[in-house]
């Protein structure tokens, strides 16, 4: 089950992990989006660190 929290902008926010396939994963904070697309954007600090694509 995933649990989120309504912010004091009454914005959805989710914590998420994610993860590269070297077993290196990192919490990232996120608000939902009423109208995703199906794509995932993350900060570049996050991108590098990961050493992601």
């Amino acid at each position: 089950m995933i649990h989120g929290v309504v912010n004091f902008r009454y914005e959805l926010t989710l914590s998420l992990v994610v993860g590269n396939s070297n077993g290196q994963r990192e919490f990232v904070n996120t608000v939902i989006d009423t109208g995703f697309d199906g794509f995932l954007s993350l900060p570049s600090e996050i991108i590098v660190r990961l050493e992601l694509p």
